[in-house]
């Protein structure tokens, strides 16, 4: 089994539970145009009400939304009362609620950003006696819960001194929990913690080199490099570059599925392969958005990992927002009439996803008794291996089923199927059916069967 197929499986049968402590902020994202003043001085017009989202370690308690897991935010939260529920859910019954929280702004046109305007005083403009109380309500709460993992997200803006992260690593190491710290601090202030930081960072402290128990540089789009101990087995998965369309907390994303992986007791290469992926899928939205597990799976594994259970179907259809194409069939010898289907199928309306479910063995036999067909880890594999089929989803049961769970925008059939009727498609009553044009590949798998046979 490979690791992320591991961790999913895990994730399914545990809820894990895990803090999340450090500097809650909030960003603020305005997208609009830039033009030129009377003046001369470049001014910004917002096409939009500004976005209010969850940064810092709010951003990074958010990136665990899709799995199975309860977060526990231990962050200054008050001045911006919604600031848990723009994290997704939040249980933040462990928030220190006082004090003001930083805010990052940031003006964006043209797919970039142009300028960030930063609005925070000093220590959330808290009293050294507030602040201590809110130091020491963190420390309580992780003695009171029971947690599997910690993540320290250290923005260094005042809630985490030196003492109190020394008392949240030492908690851990006593307990046997898994640490990761992603902080601003020298490495030496988080001795014991899983370290995790960028390339900048590592130039800037050469001696996370020695870090212990291990540091985790990351390079961007480049694979990260464990330090400070032995690494070895580390699935690297895809080297396929993606489109980055916004970096802006994919570090926060990073130390989140790392914290993740390592509390469902993953060895920490496995932990950064896992987590990278997520990064990887995290930098292709434009706003900041947490990852799936099927997406980090495919991120991974880009044809293996677009074959996915049925137990997945709901997930898909949430995160296209049920913007999806769907095809099904026997496939029963994969051939150039079906990949000129399935191309047809992705330009209906699936420009988040083309689905495409497939007959198991056991319907094959039940349905074509008789008929030679590939076996289902053939035929799917073969499936997942074109460009325009986003997922494969094996199946016993009725195309309704399937259907239903999915909620497409369209169901595509073949244009054999056009006499039948739209009444006679599984699932018309949940979906727009399209029939496609007739195929320039007109050979059915009958034909090809028996020209093989007849050679």
């Amino acid at each position: 089994m490979y690791p992320i197929d591991t961790l999913i499986e895990r994730s399914r049968e545990r809820k894990l539970s895990v803090a999340v402590i450090g500097d809650a902020m909030l960003d603020v994202w305005n997208h609009g145009h830039v033009e030129q003043c009377q003046d001369g001085c470049p001014r910004f017009i917002n096409h939009d009400t500004p976005l209010n989202l969850p940064g810092g370690a709010a951003l990074a308690a958010s990136q665990l939304d899709r799995w199975n897991v309860k977060v526990s935010l231990m962050a200054i939260t008050g001045g911006i009362s919604d600031l848990g529920r723009l994290g997704g859910g939040l249980d933040r019954k462990n928030s220190t609620r006082s004090g003001f929280v930083p805010i990052k702004e940031r003006f964006v046109a043209d797919g970039r950003i142009v300028m960030r305007h930063d609005r925070e005083g000093t220590a959330y403009g808290l009293s050294d006696d507030k602040l201590n109380d809110c130091r020491r309500t963190v420390v309580s709460a992780l003695e009171i819960d029971r947690f599997d993992a910690v993540l320290i997200s250290d923005y260094d803006k005042g809630l985490l001194d030196g003492q109190t992260v020394r008392k949240i690593i030492d908690h851990c190491i006593e307990h046997d929990i898994p640490v990761v710290a992603d902080g601003k601090k020298p490495p030496t202030s988080y001795l014991g913690a899983v370290l995790k930081v960028n390339s900048a960072y590592a130039a800037q402290h050469p001696e996370v080199s020695s870090h212990t128990p291990a540091a985790v540089v990351t390079y961007g789009a480049e694979d990260p490099v464990i330090v400070g101990e032995s690494s070895d087995y580390i699935d690297q998965g895809s080297n396929t570059p993606v489109v980055c369309r916004n970096h802006v907390g994919a570090g926060d994303c990073f130390a989140a599925h790392l914290a993740f992986a390592l509390g469902h007791g993953l060895p920490i290469e496995q932990a950064v392969s896992i987590a990278h992926a997520a990064g990887r899928v995290y930098v292709q939205s434009a706003l900041p958005r947490a990852p799936w597990p099927h997406e980090v799976r495919r991120d991974l594994h880009p044809v293996r990992g677009k074959i996915i259970d049925p137990a997945d179907l709901e997930a898909i259809s949430r995160s296209a927002a049920g913007k999806l194409a769907f095809a099904n069939g026997v496939f029963r010898v994969p051939h150039a009439g079906h990949a000129w289907l399935l191309d047809f199928a992705k330009g209906q309306y699936g420009r988040h996803g083309l689905v495409v479910a497939v007959d198991s063995d056991e319907n094959v036999a039940r349905t074509r008794p008789g008929q030679f067909a590939l076996l289902l880890s053939e035929r799917c594999a073969m499936l997942a291996a074109l460009e325009c089929v986003d997922w494969v989803v094996p199946f016993s049961g009725s195309v309704r089923d399937i259907v239903t769970l999915l909620r497409p925008s369209v169901v595509v059939k073949g244009s054999e199927y056009r006499s039948g009727g739209v009444a006679a498609i599984p699932g018309h009553d949940l979906a727009e059916v399209v029939f496609a044009p007739e195929s320039p590949f007109p050979r059915h798998c009958t034909g090809l069967v028996e020209e093989v046979r007849d050679e």
